[in-house]
């Protein structure tokens, strides 16, 4: 039994996680004690297992994880608790897990993150909080993360992006779409180089300069917002290779929004826009898409 490196008590009724149930076992990498009625993890519950690299704790009924639980697990890689009932974490919850690299945290009742939640995971590449209940980002809640390349903040309740909460950020993946957002202030996605920037299916009334400038990512969607207006500028110095602004109740797109900007594909699918509000744009190497309904003939002459 010593020599055990995989265990697996998953759907069954465990409430408790008693201190040093695992303390004989050495060699394990895999626990997986999801789907349980777990409600407690004792202090040193996961004590003497210098190898585990995996811990799955899903699907349970966890309101906190206290202080000394995560302890000693110099190894840990991957850590799974999502589906709990977390409404909060404490600053040493995670302090000592150095080696982590992925961290599921969605489906609990978390509401907000702030510097010393997460900034000590100094490895950490992947991090999952969608479907929780936060309003608040703090900035300085990823200070230090240099590894950290994918965000899931979509499906919460934020209506503000901080300045500076994302700037000069290591992330190349982030989704933030369907929250509230109304408001992202300038700078807070500063010094941005991504693949997606996810913000569709948020309550953006209009894009303004300083919030979108001077950023290369490969896709930004803005689909499915309430903006009515972009401003001149609102994208200068920056590089799209798809800009998506499709379910938006864009009436007009002025050719100050695109002189600075280099852009292959807008889509603006389900707006108020049609080809001939586009004249203005047609000595621009840009391809718009349009409603499926707008012949595709007199959309590309729009271009020529």
């Amino acid at each position: 039994m010593t020599k055990l490196k995989h265990i697996y008590l998953s759907i069954n009724e465990m409430e408790t996680i008693k201190k040093g149930l695992f303390k004989d076992l050495p060699e394990l990498k895999l626990i997986r004690v999801d789907e349980n009625g777990l409600e407690k993890i004792e202090p040193g519950a996961f004590e003497n297992l210098p190898k585990l690299k995996k811990l799955v704790l899903d699907n349970n009924k966890l309101r906190k994880i206290d202080d000394g639980v995560l302890e000693n697990l110099p190894s840990l890689q991957t850590l799974f608790l999502q589906n709990n009932e977390l409404d909060g974490i404490n600053v040493n919850t995670f302090k000592t897990l150095d080696q982590l690299e992925v961290l599921w945290l969605q489906g609990n009742k978390l509401k907000e993150m702030k510097k010393g939640d997460i900034d000590n995971l100094k490895n950490l590449r992947e991090l999952n909080l969608n479907d929780n209940e936060i309003r608040v980002l703090r900035p300085g809640f990823i200070d230090g993360l240099t590894k950290l390349e994918e965000v899931d903040l979509s499906n919460n309740k934020l209506t503000v992006i901080p300045n500076g909460v994302f700037s000069k950020s290591s992330i190349t993946d982030l989704k933030l779409g369907n929250n509230d957002i109304v408001t992202i202030e300038p700078g807070a996605f500063e010094g941005a180089h991504m693949f997606d920037l996810d913000l569709r299916g948020n309550d953006l009334l209009e894009v303004t300069v300083g919030v979108f400038n001077s950023i290369f990512v490969n896709r930004l969607d803005l689909s499915d917002n309430k903006i009515e207006v972009i401003k001149d500028s609102a994208f200068d110095g920056s590089n799209f290779q798809f800009l998506h602004l499709d379910g938006n109740k864009i009436h007009q797109l002025r050719s100050g929004v695109f002189e600075n900007v280099k852009v292959t594909v807008v889509s603006v699918k389900n707006t108020n826009l049609t080809d001939r509000d586009l004249v203005s744009l047609r000595d621009l190497s840009i391809s718009f898409n349009f409603n499926s309904g707008t012949d595709s003939r007199q959309a590309r002459s729009v271009i020529r």
